[in-house]
């Protein structure tokens, strides 16, 4: 039996009560003493440390890399600027992936590759074997020079933050990178991860220094996750495991790279990668849906039971494929702690979300639903623009520039207390307003709504764009949203409605929350 590998945070993981496992050849932490469901809802709520130093990481320079890498990967390496990165795969000829993998260009002259630990070595001897045809290219694996860490979760960008000496975090755009350097060591971050959270970051420091970096983000207040809730989290945003959901399939097939929807993200046809592996079968299975049978799809399970790997699933008695990663996923409802199966399946291309599906279970059926995703999507914060007016009935006013026109909406708040609206009364050019006095209405499935009025004056402009479609009050309630225009008689009414910070305050004062 060969020797398991360590990562240099071996020794933290065990003193922490870690369960440890074998996962690609390495010794890993499954779990630790809290379990998979407490680390999963601790990333989801506030941040998690994951060691991802079994990852591989090769370096790459030289005048002939952009052309060698151009060639064997499927994103366009001449579009990544300096502090940028990008997810990309590893293509075989046939349009099946080799390996799924994170380009990243901290430097000018230096490109990142993190492939799949398990991976590796094949990885090595795939590249190595077609480098040789290309001139001023070096490769090397800097596995066990760099150590690598993933800090995910809402309070991550406040962890960091203070505890970096010098530099900068990465601008607050998913793939963006900076250096900066903490307790003397330099360190490469990159807003990327594979959780799914929005505010995430993986980290690249020297080896020596990784377990200082470690017990300065657990001081801050990151809690230490495992391979367990690593898979949860993965599967809950629908992303890929590569055995899984790419590469060969259970029954001994290859799996189409387009057979993963996001895979889309990962592939550039643009002329400047000319040829690259695996281009022309790529081509094919992107120009029509008739070439690819099967897709990964995301399912609910609606009955008791887990749906793993390998499930047979049925629509009605027809076999429509099966399940490619599978488990429980806990979330909080009413501070109670709770858990549901979902699953991710290679099915047949012709179904539709909402379609309902019986998964074979250990000769079990068990029904499940197909769906868009699983998690729920976060509500953002109302907004409230600084240059605007409000009132206690939720309006909107602004003042249009160098004239005694007001323009009125209604809040973001307002639109939210709703719900989805379903009519909207609004006058006609001409009528008269008055201050307080309500100008029209809004139905929605839980409320009528009075439109009062913030100023008083003539209605000249209503927004027909608003009356032809509602669902503008929720994409864009500030601008496209608004409803009438007013041409004041009195602009010191306009002076006397409350500024953002008043209303805020008022919202807060009475109960409501934004």
């Amino acid at each position: 039996m060969n020797k398991l590998c360590k990562t240099v945070f071996h020794d933290r993981h065990v003193a922490l009560g870690a369960a440890m496992v074998e996962f690609g050849g390495w010794e890993m932490p499954l779990y630790y003493t809290s379990g998979i469901a407490e680390e999963h809802l601790a990333t989801r709520k506030g941040a998690g440390l994951f060691d991802v130093s079994h990852m591989g990481r090769f370096v790459f320079r030289g005048k002939g890399t952009i052309p060698f890498l151009q060639h064997v990967l499927s994103n366009n390496v001449s579009a990544l600027d300096v502090s940028k990165s990008h997810y990309t795969i590893i293509p075989n000829a046939r349009g099946g992936a080799v390996d799924d993998a994170y380009l990243y260009r901290f430097f000018e002259k230096e490109y990142l590759l993190v492939v799949n630990a398990s991976n590796r070595e094949k990885d090595w001897k795939h590249l190595k074997k077609i480098i040789k045809d290309f001139n001023e290219v070096e490769m090397t694996d800097q596995s066990e020079e760099i150590a690598m860490l993933a800090l995910q979760g809402p309070i991550s960008e406040r962890i960091l933050t203070s505890i970096i000496n010098s530099g900068n975090l990465p601008k607050p755009k998913r793939n963006a990178l900076s250096n900066a350097r903490i307790n003397g060591y330099d360190v490469q971050i990159a807003r990327t991860g594979y959780t799914g959270e929005p505010i995430c970051f993986e980290l690249f420091i020297k080896k020596e220094a990784g377990p200082m970096l470690w017990d300065i983000l657990l001081k801050n207040g990151a809690i230490p996750v495992g391979l367990g809730a690593r898979d949860t989290l993965r599967l809950e945003a629908c992303l890929p495991l590569y055995g899984h959901e790419l590469g060969i399939d259970q029954e001994g097939n290859e799996i189409p790279i387009f057979s993963y929807p996001l895979s889309k993200f990962a592939v550039s046809f643009s002329p400047l990668k000319d040829n690259f592996i695996g281009k022309k079968a790529l081509v094919k299975q992107h120009s029509s849906a008739e070439n690819l049978p099967k897709i990964i799809m995301s399912v609910t399970v609606l009955g008791k039971g887990i749906a793993r790997r390998g499930c047979k699933v049925f629509k009605k008695e027809k076999y429509v494929g099966f399940i490619t990663s599978g488990t429980m996923v806990p979330y909080m409802e009413n501070n109670i702690k709770r858990l549901h199966a979902i699953c991710l399946g290679l099915l047949d291309s012709d179904l539709k979300i909402g379609d309902i599906l019986n998964i074979d279970v250990r000769g079990r059926r068990i029904e499940g639903v197909i769906v868009s995703c699983f998690m729920p999507k976060k509500r953002r914060k109302n907004m409230f623009p600084d240059e605007l007016k409000y009132t206690k009935t939720h309006e909107w006013a602004k003042m249009e520039e160098n004239t005694d026109v007001v323009i009125v909406g209604i809040t973001d708040h307002a639109v939210k207390q709703l719900g989805d609206i379903a009519f909207l009364e609004l006058p006609e050019v001409g009528n008269k307003v008055k201050k307080d006095s309500p100008f029209g209405a809004i139905e929605s499935i839980k409320a009528v709504f009075d439109i009062s009025s913030p100023v008083t004056g003539e209605v000249i402009e209503v927004n027909q764009q608003i009356t032809d479609n509602l669902g503008l009050f929720k994409k864009d309630p500030y601008k496209q949203g608004w409803m009438i225009k007013i041409k004041i008689e009195n602009k010191s009414e306009f002076e006397t409605l409350m500024n953002v910070s008043a209303y805020k305050k008022f919202i807060e004062e009475n109960g409501e929350k934004h």
